[in-house]
């Protein structure tokens, strides 16, 4: 996981910085199974395993910032259902102006 890589850089005192997507946390790949074409990103969801090991790295500061600074949706027109990453016309996730 990228998370680890971040989280040994900021031990050895280089200056990074990581975030993750609020759907990252909420959601594991169980969730693309039950609902299909719409419930797709990229990158992809992961195991439940490793959303619980995010938000480790949420809570112990390695990741400082949960938002989204990417909203690029597909119009119906351009694609199929099962192409379709994300829902068009909504947004779970909250502005990056949150994160600071």
């Amino acid at each position: 996981m990228v998370a680890q890589v971040v989280k040994e850089a900021q031990h050895e005192g280089l200056p990074i910085t990581a975030e993750t997507c609020p759907h990252y946390l909420g959601f594991s790949e169980d969730f693309v199974f039950e609902k299909g074409g719409p419930a797709k990103c990229t990158p992809p969801l992961r195991t439940k395993e490793d959303v619980e090991k995010l938000w480790d790295y949420v809570l112990d500061g390695t990741l400082s910032c949960v938002g989204s600074t990417t909203h690029l949706l597909q119009t119906r027109r351009r694609t199929t259902k099962q192409e379709t990453f994300g829902r068009p016309g909504r947004t779970l996730t909250p502005s990056s102006s949150s994160c600071q």
